[in-house]
């Protein structure tokens, strides 16, 4: 420890913030590791929750619209065959073809309905997908390759742009919006927002689990800024930092302003510049190194 000690030596930079020298023999046995920072963008993430929903009422609702449709193309065509015959003056009577078209007219109202409550149920962005593409979505929450979520944010929630769910450990996976569901969350007061996750994600996605998800909306205001790492950002002394490598040598610790949660990591305001180069692992013993030389100095 002692020859650590050594090693490690403070001198001041240009700024007013201390700096702290390590010999780069000492910063590979630390396993300390720099990772440069750029601009982004805060589009006013907000917090929210994303609930797995059961698809099976979907799934039974469209298998529903398929039967009724294939019920409408047989009664259509039968309603043809005997209008045709009646008109002809063959052995089908008037009542038979005036019943087979009321039939084909009852199926055409039934399927029509079942159309109508996907978008009462469901929310208007379903509805408007159409038979084909409701039918890939719902052979893909079949196969696993995709999971339904509803969206919701406390006191209420508009059109989002962009979604993300934090599955914890550091993952986190994308939400394509749906639109505007038609049921509200009473103790969110939101009126919520369907959406649907695809990948390798979306088979561990199991219903009813709620997760932490961000998302921005169309009021969401942006700021500039710099995307920082989750794992560089120290918390010390009641704030956030980060250290900065001026030289092969030298980390300066700088506090950070304007911290947001950003699907980048950490949206900073203030405090790096794009192109620093920060300390992603290792800025702990970095911390000590400095509290230790303060203490010394004290």
């Amino acid at each position: 420890m002692k020859a650590l000690s050594l090693a490690l030596i403070l001198v001041m930079a240009p700024a007013a913030q201390a700096a702290t020298m390590m010999e780069p023999a000492v910063q590979a046995r630390l396993g300390i590791t720099v990772q440069p920072v750029r601009a982004g963008s805060n589009r006013g993430y907000i917090n929210g929750y994303a609930r797995v929903l059961d698809p099976v009422p979907l799934a039974s609702l469209y298998s529903d619209m398929m039967s009724a449709a294939a019920a409408l193309q047989a009664s259509q065509a039968e309603a043809l065959r005997t209008r045709d015959l009646a008109a002809a003056g063959a052995t089908v009577s008037r009542r038979v073809a005036e019943s087979a078209s009321a039939q084909a007219r009852a199926d055409q109202l039934r399927l029509s309905l079942l159309h109508q409550r996907v978008a009462l149920e469901w929310g208007p962005g379903l509805g408007a997908l159409g038979d084909e593409r409701l039918g890939k979505l719902i052979g893909d929450l079949v196969a696993g390759r995709a999971a339904l979520v509803r969206l919701d944010i406390p006191g209420g929630i508009g059109p989002v742009n962009q979604a993300y769910i934090d599955l914890g450990g550091g993952r986190q996976v994308g939400v394509k919006s749906l639109g505007l569901a038609r049921a509200g969350d009473a103790r969110l007061q939101s009126g919520g927002v369907l959406g649907v996750v695809t990948g390798p994600a979306a088979v561990t996605l199991a219903s009813g689990l709620t997760f932490p998800a961000r998302m921005t909306q169309a009021t969401s205001k942006s700021g500039q800024g710099v995307l920082v790492p989750r794992a560089a950002i120290l918390r010390a002394g009641g704030e956030s930092a980060v250290y900065v490598q001026l030289d092969p040598s030298h980390f300066q610790r700088r506090a950070l302003q304007g911290l947001s949660p950003h699907p980048g990591g950490m949206f900073v305001a203030g405090g790096v510049q794009p192109g620093d180069r920060v300390v992603v692992t290792g800025a702990s013993a970095l911390f000590a190194v400095d509290q230790g030389a303060r203490d010394e100095d004290d």
